[in-house]
């Protein structure tokens, strides 16, 4: 497992002093911790344990997509294997156990098996994140458009659409960029001086094996909207045992705008920001006291985490005990 350099411990610090400051402003809130506490000791358990399977189903289906990445490139994977490494790459990313970023711990711990394969494994999961921003503009377009004016009635919504917006707009000019840079004329325009200009080529020729293939795209896209889908039923599950009064279609307006802005690397996971989000957006919409909107957003983010603590088993086993910082590795880190 890599060293955490100091730059790591101190980048880390403050993520969580920037959590913890957002999480006590947004707890002072008039009202929101009584109102958080009643909510939670009125909470249906049967509920929550609906929003837990849901969290499971959503890895699940992002397990899904990845292996569809994966078998367009070449690279065949057990899912048994996949899935002990989705589950490992998830607890480490979480927790950020020894500075290593979950897309960059999914492409070292398949390298093993997977010699010589390093671009091939860094563009699959360089896929696998393009797929999941397209899936994203669904219900951004379906349900967050339509409820846009409700939505940033607030400064800070209004900044948080506006965010996803372009969020969702350089994500489409990646996409594009990514999957036509296996083409013969891009190829040609890369100048002879480009410093590193084998290993463009040599990524170039692994995005050119994605490309003929759009069932394959078709497949992990489709994959991916099933993700989010799941993933959105999580919080909503919640939402319903602590009776929020959200509908499936107002979750589904709300979240794309938060999981946009979380992404945002403020704080650990997006902690405390999305509680903040929660707070502004449900209350814009539906009209959902702070305490409730609070707890949706922890309670859903908590059902993701057990998950991930399963993940951490597996990392034991999975992740090389010595990594190289390579070039090939870490590519996989400038996915969205």
């Amino acid at each position: 497992m890599s060293r955490v350099s100091w730059k790591q411990r101190v980048f880390l610090l403050a993520q969580l002093a920037v959590a913890a400051a957002v999480l006590v402003w947004v707890f002072q809130q008039p009202g929101l911790a009584a109102g958080f506490q009643t909510a939670w000791k009125n909470c249906h358990p049967g509920w929550l344990a609906a929003a837990v399977l849901c969290a499971g189903a959503s890895i699940a289906a992002h397990i899904w997509r990845w292996w569809f990445c994966l078998r367009l490139l070449g690279l065949p994977v057990s899912w048994m294997r996949l899935s002990g490494v989705m589950l490992a790459s998830s607890f480490l990313g979480t927790f950020m156990i020894g500075g290593i970023g979950g897309d960059t711990a999914r492409v070292m711990m398949l390298l093993p098996t997977h010699r010589g394969a390093g671009s091939r494994l860094a563009i699959s999961v360089i896929a696998d994140r393009l797929c999941g921003l397209v899936a994203l503009a669904v219900p951004a377009l379906l349900f967050t458009l339509p409820a846009r004016e409700q939505l940033g009635l607030t400064p800070v919504g209004k900044g948080a659409l506006h965010f996803l917006w372009g969020y969702l707009i350089l994500s489409a000019v990646l996409f594009v960029f990514s999957f036509s840079s296996g083409s013969g004329r891009a190829r040609r325009m890369l100048p002879a001086w480009l410093p590193a200009r084998a290993w463009f080529l040599h990524v170039s020729d692994s995005f050119r094996a994605l490309t003929p293939n759009p069932r394959g795209l078709a497949a992990a896209v489709t994959a991916s909207l099933l993700m989010l889908g799941l993933h959105f039923a999580t919080f909503w599950c919640v939402a319903r045992g602590c009776d929020a009064g959200v509908s499936f279609s107002q979750m589904s307006a709300a979240l794309p705008v938060i999981e946009a802005a979380t992404t945002v690397p403020a704080t650990p996971s997006g902690i405390g920001l999305r509680e903040e989000l929660f707070r502004d957006q449900l209350g814009s919409l539906c009209g959902t006291d702070g305490g409730r909107a609070v707890l949706i957003s922890l309670a859903g983010f908590a059902c993701g985490v057990l998950w991930s603590l399963v993940g951490g088993l597996a990392a034991v086993w999975l992740l090389p005990r010595r990594s190289s910082s390579s070039s090939h590795v870490t590519a996989s880190s400038a996915a969205p």
